[in-house]
């Protein structure tokens, strides 16, 4: 095999390693109907919602994961005692392209993995365009200089944000920051010098927050934090503990640099428009205040 290799099951010997060669299990009419299938999305989720539909036709199983750098897949894959199969998606190339785990109420046999196998032959080709696609448009919502989100990714985050805390009733906040005096920096000491500040004070942002929270870089030295879910009083210790670390950096204290930091808990019926307004008005106080 070019592309699969199945790999130790939850419940076996860690060394288990077996390659199983198959003939054709599968009619070119159910190949034609599983690739037009996989040709609808190539969006990762939708791409994996559409195979785990198509080989929930020939194989007997109750949940399934999918997992790799670009994005992770999983439909009624709770940890349990029932077995699981595991299997490493391999390109042409023997590149691995992520992991594929099935949920069964028991080991498969000889011609469920066969079938597999032809199912991920299939798979693979959509699957390579589609975690290809994931990997430019990561590329193309990061900041080029700190890594973090770029303008675009905020203005696609703060909306889908929105739109989740209106259904789960959970609370937001937008947290608006940027450098003082940064201006002078570059003037004085240089872009070089300057940069260096910027991906600092990126990195403090980073470690300040927790994983559901996210960090954006919207131009120059203007940055922007989505805090979810979160409290007026959460907020606040957020607050408190960024300008803690800022004040601790070393590479912003040797430059002299502060921040001034502004937010907003989102209300509803607020946009997104009024809530960056309004996060933007505590920003502009509390420069005033330096």
């Amino acid at each position: 095999m070019d592309n699969l290799n199945r790999v130790a099951s939850l419940n076996e010997a860690a060394s288990l390693s077996i390659a199983y060669n198959s003939g054709i299990v599968l009619s070119s009419e159910d190949k034609l109907e599983v690739i037009e299938a996989l040709q609808q999305s190539l969006e990762l989720k939708e791409l994996m919602r559409n195979f785990a539909a198509q080989a929930a036709r020939f194989v007997k199983f109750i949940g399934i994961r999918f997992q790799s750098d670009q994005g992770f897949f999983t439909a009624d894959f709770r940890k349990s005692s029932d077995y699981i199969e595991n299997f490493a998606i391999h390109d042409r190339k023997q590149e691995q392209l992520g992991h594929m785990s099935y949920r069964c109420e028991k080991p498969l046999d000889d011609r469920a993995l066969s079938l597999l196998e032809e199912l991920h032959r299939l798979l693979l080709l959509p699957l390579q365009h589609c975690l290809r696609m994931s990997e430019l448009k990561a590329i193309s919502l990061k900041d080029h200089l700190t890594g973090i989100g770029n303008r675009a990714y905020y203005e696609e985050s703060i909306t889908r944000s929105i739109e989740h805390s209106s259904r789960a009733d959970q609370g937001l906040a937008l947290m608006l920051l940027d450098l003082n005096d940064f201006k002078l920096v570059n003037d004085n000491l240089g872009h070089q010098v300057g940069d260096s500040a910027l991906t600092a004070f990126a990195r403090v942002l980073t470690k300040a927050v927790r994983h559901s929270d996210m960090v954006f870089r919207l131009g120059g030295d203007e940055f922007a934090i989505i805090l979810t879910p979160t409290t007026q009083d959460s907020t606040m210790l957020v607050e408190q503990r960024l300008r803690k670390m800022i004040a601790e950096d070393k590479t912003l204290t040797d430059l002299k640099l502060s921040a001034s930091i502004g937010y907003e808990n989102w209300h509803r019926t607020m946009s997104a428009l009024e809530l960056f307004r309004k996060a933007d008005i505590a920003l502009y106080k509390d420069k005033k205040r330096k």
